[in-house]
């Protein structure tokens, strides 16, 4: 009885110890769709093609926040309101440096119409100009809603290093108002 009293906690504190199996749900067509619109936003970064990125967003919808590094939505603030803000501060940012980054999907939370994901993005840029690298790293939190079977951004909320150690590298404000 004594042996068992000693065994008992290592076996116990063992088995807490090996790696449990990956609990993760089996992907829906919901979740599929969801991960083109990502697609495409980030290849079009890659690419430097504005139009594919926007073709990821809702055209009457999209909103873009600074989180600033803050969890608290109170401390966010809105960089573009508005689709055409959106566009003009992607084309200028894509006509000067591209993007190699790779996106890791962290959650997908998927209800009705709506849904809202969670990424980490990582890599570099690369300027035009120069072709010189700098590292890139920012997370973002999106929402989504269904429009005739696609789904389309309507807000992004990122965080992380960008533009000349700005946050937001791809949604920097134009060069010259820096």
């Amino acid at each position: 009885l004594n042996l068992v009293y000693r065994i008992l906690p290592a076996a116990l504190a063992l088995t807490l110890l090996i790696p449990a199996e990956s609990t993760q749900a089996a992907e829906t067509a919901e979740t599929i769709l969801i991960r083109q619109a990502l697609e495409k936003d980030r290849s079009g970064r890659r690419r430097g093609d504005a139009e594919l990125v926007l073709s990821a967003y809702d055209d009457d919808r999209i909103v873009v926040y600074d989180a600033g590094g803050s969890i608290d939505g109170r401390n966010w603030s809105v960089l573009h309101d508005s689709r055409d803000e959106v566009a003009t501060a992607l084309e200028t940012d894509l006509s000067t440096r591209r993007y190699d980054i790779q996106r890791q999907v962290i959650f997908i939370g998927v209800w009705k119409n709506k849904a809202f994901v969670t990424t980490i993005d990582s890599g570099a840029t690369i300027d035009g100009a120069s072709g010189s690298r700098t590292p890139y790293a920012q997370s973002r939190l999106w929402t989504f809603r269904k429009l005739d079977e696609e789904w389309l951004a309507t807000a992004v909320i990122a965080s992380g290093r960008g533009c000349l150690g700005l946050p937001l590298q791809a949604f920097c404000p134009r060069a010259d108002t820096r």
